[in-house]
């Protein structure tokens, strides 16, 4: 199963999403909060280990611990801050930080999935070797769009032209 939901990040939602419903339905049976806690940990943990490991093939962006960290810490002082209202809010701060983290991490671990060349499925790669804004994807009948304007005006210009002398 693991290996079907590295092949795709975006699986991990679904443990997400159910145990989001869980911790909605716990204020009425508590041990499902603790079902839900496991489950959106173990998504979390499997977004973050899926985006941070070391794969052949697969570059490892060096923005991808910034993000994640930045995430954390910005949750961390949320924790902190909620902890002047007690120790209950402050845990839920932290336990709140750990879905937009998953968030952040599954997306990381979709782009570095599509970044590998035997991928099947098409979608966007990480690439930090090439230039920003080259690609080998633009059309060969492409050109420099400034002088492309200007012909189109200077033919209208002649078109214009050539009719007014006609008449």
């Amino acid at each position: 199963m693991w290996r079907w939901i590295r092949s795709w990040p975006p699986w991990l939602w679904l443990p997400v999403y159910v145990g989001s419903l869980f911790v909605i339905m716990a204020s009425q049976k508590p041990w499902l909060a603790a079902i839900a806690a496991v489950l959106i940990l173990a998504a979390f943990a499997e977004a973050v280990r899926i985006a941070l490991r070391r794969e052949p093939g697969q570059e490892r962006p060096a923005w991808a611990v910034w993000a994640l960290a930045g995430v954390g810490v910005f949750y961390l002082l949320c924790g902190v801050a909620a902890l002047t209202a007690g120790w209950q809010y402050g845990i839920a701060g932290l336990f709140a930080g750990i879905v937009p983290a998953t968030a952040v991490a599954v997306i990381v671990a979709t782009a570095r999935r599509g970044t590998r060349g035997d991928d099947r499925r098409p979608t966007l790669g990480l690439d930090d070797r090439s230039p920003l804004g080259s690609t080998s994807e633009h059309s060969d009948a492409e050109g420099d769009p400034v002088a492309e304007s200007r012909a189109r005006r200077r033919r209208a210009q002649d078109a214009l032209r050539g009719t007014s002398t006609r008449s």
